[in-house]
């Protein structure tokens, strides 16, 4: 199985969902507020983890669009906008099976 770090992200108006999972297994359930102090606390906490991230992030507006980019710009990250809502760790599980 891939070891990258597959992390499903839901952007509410309030909060940002996150779920994160390593190899089939649930490591976390996160949720930030969603404004810029909270993008840039879930960027740092995606920061400390080496090696491949794969973002799922569901795409309800613009801010998931916007939150793929800044989460998605460092290197060995991959960005996967579902069109389809959903809850964190569904995204996350899509991550480790289609990204």
């Amino acid at each position: 199985m891939d070891s990258a770090l597959c992390v499903g992200i839901d952007i509410q108006p309030h909060e940002v969902k996150v779920d994160v999972r390593r190899e089939g297994r649930q490591l976390a359930r996160l949720a930030f507020r969603n404004d810029h102090a909270g993008l840039a606390a879930l960027s740092e906490f995606l920061s400390a983890w080496q090696g491949p991230v794969r973002l799922a992030i569901a795409a309800i507006g613009a801010g998931a669009i916007a939150a793929g980019l800044v989460l998605g710009a460092a290197p060995g990250r991959q960005v996967y906008l579902v069109a389809q809502a959903s809850e964190p760790a569904a995204l996350a599980r899509q991550a480790e099976r289609f990204i």
